[in-house]
C-alpha cells in the first residue's frame, strides 16, 4: 500500500436499498469521521477513492456488500505514515456499537 494515503472526511454515508428507502450511517460520537482514503495523480488531476471492507453487524442487514473503512482517531497517524502492513491492518469493519443508523 503506497504512502499516497489520505482521509475522506464525512459526517456519514447513505446506503440505498432496492426499495425507495435509504439509510444514513454515522459514527455516534463524532460530527466528522474519516474514511481511509487513497489518491494518485492522473493526467487530468488527482484521483481519490476510499477503501471498503466487509460490513459490520449494524450495516450488513441494510447494505450487505461492503462498508467504508472508518478510522478510529487513534489510528490516523498509522494510516497516514505507518508502513504498508500496519496501514492494511486498519482495513476492518468499524465497531457497530460506536455507530448509529437513521
Amino acid at each position: 500500500m503506497s504512502r499516497k494515503r489520505d482521509f475522506i472526511n464525512t459526517s456519514g454515508w447513505q446506503a440505498h436499498r432496492p426499495s425507495p428507502q435509504s439509510h444514513w450511517f454515522r459514527v455516534a460520537d463524532r460530527e466528522v469521521a474519516a474514511f481511509a482514503g487513497l489518491w494518485r495523480p492522473t493526467a487530468v488531476g488527482d484521483a481519490y477513492a476510499f477503501l471498503t471492507c466487509a460490513p459490520n453487524p449494524l450495516v450488513a442487514p441494510l447494505h450487505p456488500k461492503a462498508m467504508p473503512v472508518i478510522l478510529a482517531e487513534e489510528d490516523y497517524a498509522t494510516w497516514l505514515d505507518g508502513d504498508a502492513e500496519a496501514a492494511a491492518a486498519l482495513a476492518v469493519p468499524f465497531p457497530s456499537q460506536l455507530m448509529v443508523v437513521e
